[in-house]
């Protein structure tokens, strides 16, 4: 999280192949949009934040955490996304 004058700002940094880097380059300052995409291999799911907050179990729920510790105890949290939540099996 990078802070700034106005607010937080999200901030993801990538690495980029070499041929990349000029078009890359071009668009350092833009207000570029991307969509990204996680794979997070076999026995992964992702689950609509929007169900989970329909479920009865969330009115007693603090945070994510709690809930997805309630509804899902033999899954751990990958990613914790806009409008999903991406979950994998424990090992």
């Amino acid at each position: 999280m990078e802070r700034n004058g106005n607010g937080d700002m999200l901030v993801y940094f990538f690495r980029l192949p070499q041929e990349d880097s000029e078009t890359a380059f071009s668009m350092l300052g833009s207000n570029a949009r991307a969509k990204l995409l996680y794979d997070g291999g076999e026995g992964t799911q992702s689950v609509r934040k929007t169900e989970l907050l329909a479920r009865p179990e969330a009115a007693d729920c603090a945070d994510w955490e709690e809930l997805i510790g309630k509804l899902y105890p033999d899954s751990d949290i990958v990613v914790i996304g806009e409008r999903d939540i991406i979950l994998r099996p424990r090992s």
